[in-house]
């Protein structure tokens, strides 16, 4: 008899675990659904209170940096971050993000304005460069690449990160990029699902944080 249940118990753990998204308004029918799974296994994507995660909503940037920095495993210690963005306020929760982003320089002061507008949505190209970045991906300035996107021209100042998009087969169906258009909360998990895997496969270099 106990060797029977032995047998069981060995049977189930070698069966993979399947985990399942908990949003109600995320379905498995979603193009997302694989990436916000996997976030929200790894505890760095949450949803509201009401059980939702409002997947086609804008992420704004104090979302977006806070994910991203927790992406790569930097979780700030309680203490106060002060920059000098008029609207980030020492002990907002959202301030050590932004302070080493600065650091890292993937933001830079408005020298007409020190204000961070951390309610604005983050931009697709602004996300894209701040997470190639954080997990090591190459971003090459002198590759002769044709651009595949209908609507980036080569003199673009982010054609570099546009080249890693497409070395990188993110965004392959694509055929306009739309580097300015608001990025949602489901499309920041399929980047950063994205962008993970890549590091997975590959070798990048560390970044230091």
């Amino acid at each position: 008899m106990n060797k029977k249940i032995i047998q069981i118990t060995a049977l189930i753990t070698l069966i993979p675990q399947l985990t399942f998204a908990s949003f109600t308004d995320v379905k498995q029918s979603s193009k997302y659904y694989k990436a916000i799974t996997n976030l929200e296994t790894k505890n760095i994507i949450q949803g509201y209170k009401d059980g939702t995660f409002k997947p086609n909503k804008n992420i704004n940037k104090a979302e977006f940096y806070k994910i991203a920095f927790n992406n790569v495993n930097y979780y700030p210690e309680k203490a106060k971050y002060k920059t000098f963005f008029k609207d980030v306020d020492k002990n907002i929760w959202f301030a050590p993000y932004i302070k080493k982003a600065l650091d890292l320089n993937l933001i830079t002061y408005n020298p007409t304005s020190l204000e961070f507008h951390p309610e604005q949505p983050i931009t697709r190209i602004q996300a894209i460069k701040t997470l190639l970045y954080l997990k090591g991906i190459p971003t090459p300035f002198n590759n002769t690449t044709k651009i595949k996107f209908k609507d980036i021209k080569e003199d673009y100042p982010y054609k570099n990160i546009v080249i890693a998009i497409q070395n990188n087969n993110i965004y392959k169906e694509k055929e306009y990029l739309q580097p300015n258009a608001p990025l949602t909360r489901a499309e920041t998990a399929y980047l950063i699902d994205e962008i993970n895997n890549l590091t997975t496969n590959t070798k990048p270099s560390t970044t230091q944080l």
